[in-house]
């Protein structure tokens, strides 16, 4: 690839089932051929489970002529713990992917129902200097599961063998809690759609992107940090009814800085 800009997609795609309840894939496929990005965080897939049985990343990596990788968390699915095959999330890329590395994060006591097994993956293709990671934290309405995440999740970020890294997720965490906080002042990660905001004198909600309906959370983020890349643009992706997800997707677009291009990592 000689174009010097990346667009990323974070998006949780909600099992591919829409705000009418219908399962469809294709919806999620559209949206994501339709945004043509290089890079796509998925969360909420299923891989042949007893619900959906298919392989969901695979089907949306054919639909999309992108390349995938799958990190299950659950064995079975968050309703059916320990059941037939794997719930996760997965990585789409345009490049074929070199690299892949992930890890399970501790599972947290705390004020959610589900009470899931949480994980972060990352994958890095043959011709950009960075790593682009996806991740979903937990939903504690209290924030203490998502904030007991945090370290083991910085800490699988910082062992990443490159000084760049994107990472794109539900973070399950308003702007103005903790988790987000930290993630921006503690280790030093660019929020992008709030850089851009700022810049552009964008309004909270602008950024909201759950329920994809009446969003008035905004729990999913794109992050960078790292010298290698710039950022250009921003924005949530505003899901048409029926609503392919719940959760309205969150696009960035990054410029390669010119001197750092074809560098190795």
């Amino acid at each position: 690839m000689t174009n010097q800009t990346r667009r990323f997609l974070t998006f949780n795609i909600h099992w591919g089932v829409g705000g009418d309840n219908v399962y469809n894939l294709e919806r999620i496929a559209k949206v994501i051929r339709e945004q043509t990005p290089d890079y796509v965080a998925l969360q909420e897939v299923h891989f042949y489970t007893s619900e959906f049985g298919e392989n969901q990343a695979a089907a949306l990596a054919q639909r999309t002529s992108m390349h995938y990788f799958f990190h299950p968390v659950i064995q079975g699915t968050p309703r059916d713990q320990g059941g037939t095959g794997s719930y996760g999330n997965a990585i789409l890329t345009r490049q074929p992917i070199a690299q892949t590395k992930a890890v399970s994060l501790p599972v947290s006591t705390g004020y959610s129902l589900s009470q899931e097994p949480r994980g972060v993956c990352a994958v890095r293709t043959a011709d950009d200097p960075f790593w682009f990671a996806t991740t979903h934290l937990g939903c504690d309405v209290t924030g203490y599961e998502q904030c007991a995440s945090m370290q083991p999740l910085e800490d699988f970020l910082s062992s990443l063998p490159t000084s760049t890294v994107v990472i794109g997720g539900d973070f399950n965490s308003p702007s103005a809690l903790t988790t987000p906080r930290r993630m921006v002042r503690t280790h030093g990660w660019k929020d992008l759609w709030y850089e851009w905001g700022l810049q552009n004198g964008c309004g909270y909600f602008e950024g909201c992107t759950m329920p994809a309906w009446w969003p008035y959370q905004r729990v999913d983020y794109l992050y960078m940090k790292g010298p290698r890349l710039a950022l250009k643009d921003a924005s949530v992706v505003r899901l048409p009814a029926p609503y392919a997800s719940d959760h309205n997707p969150v696009l960035s677009t990054l410029t390669i800085e010119p001197s750092q291009r074809g560098t190795s990592v």
